[in-house]
């Protein structure tokens, strides 16, 4: 076992150049992996943030045809991982006070 530590060191010695350039070279690898997994970590966690503080901390699907019918929403409820669903209807429209008029938008559920 000594030996080979000693063979070891020895080429360690003589290949300084190259031993340093590798260990920078993984250090730099592990380092921007580590990087990439945390910014990744931080945009989900920013998106999901962003979309409870608008209350859709779920999933919304849409349809071509324009609705979703009770049929289908007793299908999702069946998937499993989904707690529940109801049908969501969005519609803009312009409102009045006293004091002026704007254009808003929207959002009806079901009971």
């Amino acid at each position: 076992m000594g030996g080979k530590l000693r063979f070891t060191l020895k080429c360690l010695l003589e290949n300084k150049l190259r031993f340093i350039l590798t260990v920078s070279g993984i250090a730099a690898a592990v380092s921007s992996v580590l990087l990439i997994r945390s910014i990744g970590s931080f945009g989900t966690q920013a998106v999901r943030s962003e979309m409870d503080s608008l209350g859709m901390n779920g999933l919304i699907v849409t349809a071509d045809s324009g609705s979703i019918g009770d049929d289908d929403i007793d299908k999702m409820n069946r998937v499993g991982g989904v707690s529940c669903s109801a049908p969501v209807t969005i519609d803009a429209a312009k409102v009045c006070t006293e004091s002026e008029n704007a254009n808003a938008m929207i959002w009806g559920i079901d009971e």
